[in-house]
């Protein structure tokens, strides 16, 4: 028991009278109830659906005093459902303290590793904030109209991409949506990637960018790399004096862009999650990208294809519990090859299931060169001319719009992606 009895008992007392208030009764972990406090959440537990009067009778039944429950009761189910989420706030309290002084004293002892020990709070924090939490129509309604004036009057705005071509395809980010930007090696996912990340950053949005493959400043490289004829990777020693002014002049700029990285080398699931949360804690990034999915490791799956789905459902719960989206990048698998023309599909994504399942959008990113004969794609009278600069960004999935294919160029030479004219 946590609280003083005649807390508690206000507390059971309002969820007898107010039948509205029992939608928050799984918030309330009975072990922290006296004796008697949870021989009263089980009878309203088994019951429900009961009128407070037909709640009292059996309770009376039970031995329990329902004129000691009325006494304490609140004057609405409003205030009611305050006292469970302070008793709520209070367990939780509990909770932590005793998961932290547990691992704390394993830590000591060399019992378990640093990053089980920020697992498990991990996946304290992602158990608290599932907790029931059922919204009438009223409340999505007027969450829903609030949203609406925010957005009439200029507040309020969702994330443009910022080519022309995906955006007239591809809604608007809102928020809370998981990207997945899926391609064989070498057809420029992780490209289009860095390339958006780049575009919204001139545009003044925030971006967070997890390395798990390369170091950041091999991202700028490649990032600058648009204003060079010289490979800013291969070449870097032999730049010109003209060429090295401009890299000093253009590394200026890029540092003073809303851009954020991570390139630790740490893929554990864990560790990316803390580094976006991090990130949005401290700068609010208004976007995450991580390069890519297949890198990352969790703990927890006897199979890969498990593994993945509780990263890309771990994925998808952080993006609307920070109210931001989150890009992946994703590998494909070779069935791809079988395809007419190699163009990917769906059932192309690797451990394709789950990546399916939590991804709101699933883009393919395409270069009908990989797969021409002599510059020509397809056979016969069909077969169409085609050059290195083609690039389609299929769209597979987009949970609340449209399907199609946004055609673009691609500069894999400077590492420029843009709207073919």
């Amino acid at each position: 028991m946590i609280f003083p009895k005649d807390v508690e008992v206000g507390m059971l007392s309002d969820l007898v009278e107010y039948p509205q208030a029992r939608r928050k009764l799984d918030m309330i972990d009975p072990a922290y109830l006296s004796e008697t406090g949870q021989q009263v959440y089980f009878t309203i537990q088994q019951n429900i659906a009961d009128e407070p009067n037909e709640l009292a009778k059996k309770l009376l039944l039970r031995g329990i005093q329902p004129t000691e429950y009325n006494e304490k009761m609140s004057f609405t189910h409003e205030t009611a459902e305050e006292y469970i989420d302070k008793f709520y706030a209070a367990t939780q309290r509990f909770k932590l303290m005793a998961l932290l002084s547990k691992n704390s004293e394993l830590l000591m002892k060399d019992e378990i590793d640093t990053e089980k020990a920020i697992e498990d709070v991990w996946r304290f924090q992602q158990k608290a904030k599932t907790a029931l939490e059922i919204k009438h129509a009223t409340h999505v309604s007027h969450e829903n109209m609030d949203r609406a004036e925010a957005i009439w009057a200029g507040k309020y705005g969702d994330l443009q991409w910022p080519f022309e071509k995906m955006n007239n395809i591809l809604n608007g980010l809102m928020g809370g949506e998981l990207v997945v930007i899926a391609g064989q090696p070498g057809m420029g996912k992780s490209a289009l990637m860095g390339s958006l990340a780049y575009e919204w950053a001139l545009l003044g949005k925030k971006s967070g960018f997890v390395a798990l493959e390369m170091k950041a400043i091999d991202l700028q490289n490649r990032l600058l790399q648009r204003y060079f004829a010289k490979s800013l990777t291969k070449e870097m020693k032999y730049l010109s004096y003209d060429d090295r002014s401009i890299l000093a002049h253009k590394a200026g700029e890029f540092a003073k862009l809303p851009m954020y990285f991570v390139d630790n080398g740490n893929s554990s699931l864990t560790a990316v999650v803390a580094c976006i949360k991090t990130m949005h804690m401290m700068y609010g990034i208004q976007v995450a990208f991580v390069d890519y999915l297949q890198l990352m490791r969790t703990k927890g799956g006897d199979n890969r294809d498990i593994e993945i789905g509780i990263m890309t459902r771990t994925l998808k719960q952080l993006a609307m519990e920070l109210n931001i989206p989150i890009v992946i990048g994703s590998q494909l698998n070779r069935r791809v090859n079988d395809n007419p023309d190699g163009r990917p599909r769906l059932v192309n994504l690797r451990e394709s299931g789950n990546i399916e399942q939590d991804a709101d959008i699933v883009m393919f990113v395409y270069r009908p060169i990989f797969f021409a004969v002599n510059g020509r794609l397809g056979k016969g009278e069909d077969a169409i001319t085609v050059s290195e600069n083609d690039f389609e960004v299929i769209i597979g999935k987009q949970r609340n719009g449209m399907l199609g294919t946004a055609y673009m160029s691609y500069d894999a030479a400077k590492q420029i992606i843009s709207d073919r004219g």
